[in-house]
């Protein structure tokens, strides 16, 4: 990877330059120009926020731009590395980029791990409805109590005569990749449980589900995802982002809904 950086001085003139893709490297570079830096700004994306925890160690005035917020031409146009990069410098001196708070790396990390576990539990269902697919298409009988997943219902599907050596093998690693998926979901949830603990999170995750319809998972969510509360002024916009969290966290359950839609209620 490597960075594509533009200088913006106060007369309007330019500087390009690329670099590997190491934060150390680009600040590094700069200094070595001998141009003071009011301010530096990069597009939020897949790299995450190491190059902006780096500038704030050392000491550089960094802001993270909201990528979605980033102003279009309504026409197509030429789109480079570095059309961008001065862009972005164009932007900045003008005050037209809409930041997006930095989090710390506990933070960060925090918010990962329940990020995690979510990508579990969709990895759950979707395990899930490859089992009752599998069996709705070969003609096998649901054992009762599969659609709440018991453990009766799973022992029977172990032990049940397909007919097919063959039915039995994909049947048999299906259920193992369930398994496994349960077991992570159960550790991953422990886990965040302890470290929000660790973090001082406890009063906070009780007073949020004190709130009637919010449980365990909503208030870990809104903790981890909605960081420094304090910094959302305004409460419109505090408003929208609890709802984002409570229809993002109650997914599963929605979805699991809009499955009685089907003809079929095996699937």
């Amino acid at each position: 990877m490597t960075y594509y950086a533009a200088i913006l001085s106060e007369d309007g003139l330019s500087m390009q330059f690329s670099c590997p893709a190491k934060p150390d490297t680009l600040v590094s570079k700069i200094r070595e120009m001998g141009v003071e830096i009011i301010a530096l700004a990069h597009e939020s994306g897949p790299t995450g926020y190491e190059l902006a925890w780096h500038c704030q160690e050392t000491g550089v005035p960094i802001i993270v731009a909201a990528a979605t917020k980033i102003p279009r031409k309504i026409t197509p146009d030429s789109k480079t590395d570095r059309l961008d990069g001065l862009k972005l410098a164009e932007y900045l001196s003008k005050g037209m980029l809409c930041t997006v708070t930095i989090p710390t790396r506990e933070e960060y990390a925090l918010r990962e791990l329940e990020r995690r576990r979510q990508q579990l539990v969709c990895a759950r269902r979707k395990s899930r409805q490859q089992i009752k697919s599998f069996l709705l298409k070969n003609g096998i009988e649901t054992p009762k109590g599969l659609e709440h997943w018991t453990e009766g219902a799973l022992k029977e599907l172990s032990e049940s005569d397909l007919g097919s050596p063959y039915l039995r093998l994909t049947l048999d690693s299906f259920l193992r990749e369930l398994k496994f998926i349960c077991l992570e979901v159960t550790q991953t949830q422990k886990a965040l449980s302890q470290e929000l603990s660790k973090a001082g999170k406890d009063g906070l995750l009780k007073n949020l589900r004190t709130i009637p319809g919010v449980g365990i998972i909503v208030s870990q969510t809104f903790v981890t995802e909605i960081f420094r509360p304090e910094r959302l002024i305004g409460r419109r916009r505090y408003a929208r982002m609890w709802d984002w969290l409570r229809s993002r966290a109650r997914a599963d359950k929605v979805r699991r809904r809009r499955v009685w839609y089907m003809r079929d209620k095996r699937i």
